[in-house]
Formats: C-alpha cells, sequence, structure tokens
C-alpha cells in the first residue's frame, strides 16, 4: 500500500506537546500519511480553506468537492503523490500535499485510472457545466513558466487550521506543527533525489511568501492565470523553517 512505503520512509512521527494549562500531562500529535477511511476529512479540509471563490477559480477546486475527493483518493496508490496529515487524538489539524515529480503523477494516475478519472470529471462537468468548462479551456491556455519545467518537485497544498495556530491551543503547537510536516516533506523529497520543490501562490498571500523565505524561498516570477495573479517560487530541500505555516496553494 502507498501509505505503507511513506511511513517507510519518513517512520511515522510521533511528537509530544503539552498543554499551558497542564503542563505535567504530556499530549502529542502524529504525522502521518493519509488513510483511505481519512481522505474525506483531508478533502474537506482543503475545499474548507482553498475553495472560496478568490482561490479555486485557479485552481481545479472549481470542478467542486466531489472532483477533488475522487482526486485524492484515486491518488493513494500513487508512487508520485503524496498527502500527510498532522493529527491530534484523531483529529486532522494539518495537511501536506506535494508531488517529487508533476508529470509522473499525472502519467501514472493516467495510465492506473483514466476510466474512474474520467468518469468524475464528466459528472463534475455535468454537475457545474460553466465553470468546469471555463476552467477547463483556461487551463489549456495557460502558460508554463520556464523554470517549472525543471523543477518536477511541486507543494501543491499546506494547511493548518487557524486554532490551531493560536497560543492558546495546546502551549501554541501551530509553529511545531508546520514545522513537522515540512520535515516529514523534506525527508521523502530527499530520500527521492529531488534537491528544489516548486510552490505556486497569490501575490497577496504574504503569509506563504514569507514561510517560503524563511527556508530559502526565491521568487522566480509572477503570471496571471485566469484573473488571479500568482507568484512562483522555487525552495530548495533541505534548508531550515524559520517561520510558522499559514496556508500555501498551487494552481
Amino acid at each position: 500500500m502507498h501509505s505503507d512505503r511513506i511511513q517507510t520512509t519518513m517512520k511515522r512521527r510521533r511528537i509530544p506537546i503539552w498543554s499551558e494549562a497542564k503542563a505535567t500531562q504530556p499530549r502529542e500529535f502524529e504525522i502521518r500519511a493519509i488513510r483511505p477511511n481519512e481522505v474525506h476529512a483531508a478533502a474537506s479540509m482543503h475545499f474548507e480553506f482553498l475553495g472560496g471563490p478568490e482561490v479555486a477559480r485557479c485552481s481545479f477546486l472549481k470542478l467542486g468537492f466531489k472532483f477533488l475527493e475522487a482526486f485524492y483518493r484515486l491518488n493513494l496508490d500513487n508512487p508520485y503523490f503524496f498527502a500527510l496529515g498532522a493529527f491530534m487524538r484523531g483529529e486532522l489539524i494539518g495537511l501536506l500535499v506535494f508531488t517529487t515529480d508533476r508529470r509522473k503523477m499525472f502519467k501514472y494516475l493516467l495510465q492506473r485510472h483514466c476510466g474512474n478519472l474520467l468518469f468524475h470529471f464528466l459528472v463534475a462537468f455535468l454537475r457545474r457545466p460553466i465553470p468546469s468548462g471555463r476552467y477547463l479551456i483556461a487551463k489549456l491556455r495557460d502558460d508554463v513558466p520556464p523554470d517549472m519545467r525543471r523543477v518536477p518537485a511541486v507543494l501543491l497544498l499546506m494547511l493548518v487550521r487557524p486554532e490551531a495556530r493560536t497560543k492558546s491551543f495546546v502551549g501554541g503547537t501551530g509553529l511545531r506543527i508546520g514545522k513537522a510536516l515540512i520535515e516529514a516533506t523534506e525527508a521523502v523529497l530527499r530520500e527521492k533525489g529531488c534537491r528544489e520543490c516548486w510552490m505556486e501562490t497569490t501575490v497577496d498571500n504574504g503569509q506563504a511568501y514569507n514561510l517560503a523565505r524563511g527556508f530559502g524561498g526565491k521568487c522566480v516570477g509572477e503570471a496571471v492565470r485566469q484573473g488571479v495573479l500568482l507568484r512562483f517560487i522555487v525552495v530548495p530541500v533541505g534548508e531550515t523553517l524559520a517561520e510558522s505555516p499559514q496556508r500555501t496553494t498551487a494552481a
């Protein structure tokens, strides 16, 4: 199973944390691969935070929640797709999704699940014909930034729930949760031989840009996609994270 391979690479992390109210009672969160029965929770979190019109109009979230959930589920066995969750007492509080090679990820998906993917796309198109059609046409017209062709690894999504980033949440452990997600991701990228990782954010997402700069990221350009101005960032693998992750998006 694909999730087992991820666990072998990152060696499941259990990290103790302490409550401000009860410092003598240690609690812990866990960083691990999303399991099949957790796909709905992961897709729900993804859609909840990034499904709004200001972000979704430049991503395949335009196709709707059902397609997003199917995309996660169909990629569970994909050796180039990784969805890592941060869990506390069984609740998903952080999510990081990335690919070690975007082209190979989609190639594998089409080879293994072409029929299912086409079915879910057609269902999404019938449910949301206008936004789905606009997204598809715009996607075909999108220019691929030159730097992206040489950086196969892509950070697709990173989220830490807002309540987990507050000082009152178990001693303000949002920083540690985000850093743990990044460290687990870097471990996989290093093992797969990736030297850089590609990120895309909206230009008004200063938190994401500062996060990228915090571990060595450099802006390599900007472009408008479907009316949204995006910033393209290349991050070297293995640098030290300096900022607490808030939210990042990829097209």
